[in-house]
């Protein structure tokens, strides 16, 4: 992962090129087919073909497998209805919200990392169980999520997932706070018992 990952950024810096080629400005497949050879073009097809085949197989496993479980059905059938709508959403040209779908990833997905980190390391240092429903999780990522929407519209220069994760790492960390503290002082006191008394 971590060479696909530099040998990806080095393709990418590479391909800052005046003038785009018609599949984006830094696309490496877009690049390799305006080179207009054909042994070149044959293998960026194979090189996108199993790109996309190694990443998208992952995703439609684990898509299958909970959406399986949500609609109590059978994950072969998940597979293969998810794998159609996939297909046909390719097909009409999603791939121009790409860019979108990247900002709306930047601004969802650090507060839920953020309240990971903070419930294993600073919340439940012991991992006691707890209940399927976290409502101070959910509005910490709500918060972190608000938070990351404005940086991201209203102070362009700052970095949105940077002030997601760090919103929604203090939210959670107070609400969590706030609501033990006050479950501590809610609680009854304890009846005392009495010691039976000798003969």
């Amino acid at each position: 992962m971590t060479v696909a990952m530099l040998v990806g950024g080095v393709m990418t810096a590479a391909l800052q090129v005046a003038a785009p080629n018609p599949f984006g400005h830094d696309n490496m497949f877009g690049y390799l087919l305006d080179q207009h050879q054909t042994v070149v073009s044959a293998l960026a097809l194979v090189f996108l073909l199993c790109n996309l085949g190694s990443i998208c197989s992952h995703c439609l496993y684990f898509s299958a497998v909970g959406f399986s479980r949500i609609t109590k059905s059978k994950m072969r059938v998940c597979a293969v209805a998810l794998g159609v709508i996939g297909t046909v959403l390719a097909a009409v040209n999603i791939w121009a919200l790409f860019v979108p779908w990247l900002t709306l990833l930047g601004i969802v997905v650090p507060p839920i990392g953020a309240i990971m980190i903070v419930d294993l390391f600073l919340v439940r240092k012991d991992a006691r169980p707890v209940s399927a429903w976290r409502p101070a999780a959910f509005a910490a990522w709500l918060i972190g999520s608000i938070v990351a929407f404005a940086v991201e519209f209203e102070a362009p220069g700052l970095s949105t997932p940077v002030a997601a994760f760090i919103a929604a790492a203090v939210a959670y960390l107070l609400i969590s706070s706030l609501t033990s503290a006050s479950s501590k002082t809610a609680a009854p006191e304890p009846i005392p018992v009495a010691e039976p008394v000798d003969p």
